[in-house]
């Protein structure tokens, strides 16, 4: 007979243990989509991506910025781009929960990071549609150049088994992990001060709220009904997501690139053809604190370090014994 549901506690090991001193959390770290983000400054110029973030996936930024207008453009599509992946992202962890309510165990964290999705989505609707007033004529090749952008999935396991959570649950942990990152990377000096004063205030409210959703997502990994070297192989499909789509979803400079490569065909070319996994940008992510409990959780992703210099290549076999 084909199973059609599973119970929680056959998913979960002691989560409402792992769970109750985050359910004791208040409301008070969140952020209010009103009053804690600069909508005020919508209009004021700035960057959504900085130069050294930009020469860090390999993109030619001096070249880019000898065409004013084509720079221009860039920004405005890569920041574009950033808002549709996080909606589409924030949207794969509500349908999940969706899909899979019979089998979460239900808990406060749980319903509060839901809670929270939604109005990131909100939050990066609102300026996706101010971007997109800005430059209603350029629409139609943006979404033809943004035809790839990637969704990252529920993987190949169904939702109610315990390989299908921690999927999910890892690949929910990398995304919440990148998007501190992102504000912690706008924010450094002294590039911070080209930054987009409205969008550096989107995604300081969003790390508020994410930085209590990492925690909750290592909970329930922790909490599932998974051996070290299950973990260690599934968490080789997390660690081919990141090479595979890093310059799709995780930092969409594909789309801004295709872009500018179709209306300034005559502008030298800006990629190099460094490999992904060979770029600084790629380097600084998989080696440095921003994606710590990742690598805890998926040691295929912490074995991506060792192969990220340039004379190596990736190697994301199992450890001897499922660990690293």
């Amino acid at each position: 007979m084909e199973r059609t549901s599973r119970d929680s506690g056959a998913i979960y090991r002691d989560l409402p243990e792992q769970i109750r001193r985050l359910d004791a959390r208040g409301p008070r770290y969140r952020f209010d989509i009103e009053a804690d983000v600069r909508w005020d400054l919508l209009g004021t110029g700035g960057a959504h991506v900085v130069p050294s973030m930009v020469n860090g996936a390999a993109i030619d930024s001096v070249t880019l910025r000898s065409n004013p207008e084509a720079a221009s453009l860039f920004d405005w599509a890569y920041g574009l781009a950033v808002c549709r992946v996080f909606v589409a992202l924030e949207e794969v962890i509500l349908d999940f929960e969706r899909r899979a309510r019979a089998t979460l165990a239900a808990t406060k964290s749980l319903t509060m990071l839901c809670e929270d999705e939604v109005k990131h989505m909100d939050l990066f609707r609102r300026y996706a549609c101010h971007l997109e007033r800005r430059h209603p004529g350029r629409m139609d090749a943006f979404e033809q150049a943004g035809r790839g952008l990637a969704s990252v999935g529920a993987g190949l396991h169904p939702p109610d088994s315990p390989a299908g959570h921690y999927v999910f649950w890892v690949n929910t942990l990398l995304f919440e992990e990148l998007t501190v990152y992102y504000h912690d990377r706008l924010g450094r000096p002294p590039e911070n001060a080209l930054v987009q004063p409205a969008w550096r205030s989107v995604h300081a409210a969003h790390r508020i709220e994410e930085i209590q959703h990492i925690v909750t997502d290592e909970h329930y990994l922790e909490a599932l009904d998974l051996g070290a070297t299950e973990r260690d192989e599934l968490s080789q499909m997390t660690a081919l997501l990141v090479v595979k789509h890093f310059n799709t979803t995780l930092f969409p400079f594909a789309v801004p690139l295709a872009l500018v490569e179709e209306i300034y065909p005559a502008l030298p070319p800006l990629r190099s053809p460094v490999p992904t996994t060979k770029t600084p940008l790629f380097r600084e992510v998989i080696a440095g604190p921003c994606l710590k409990r990742t690598r805890r959780n998926a040691p295929a992703v912490d074995r991506l370090r060792a192969y990220s210099s340039p004379a190596s290549s990736p190697d994301l076999s199992p450890s001897p014994g499922g660990t690293t």
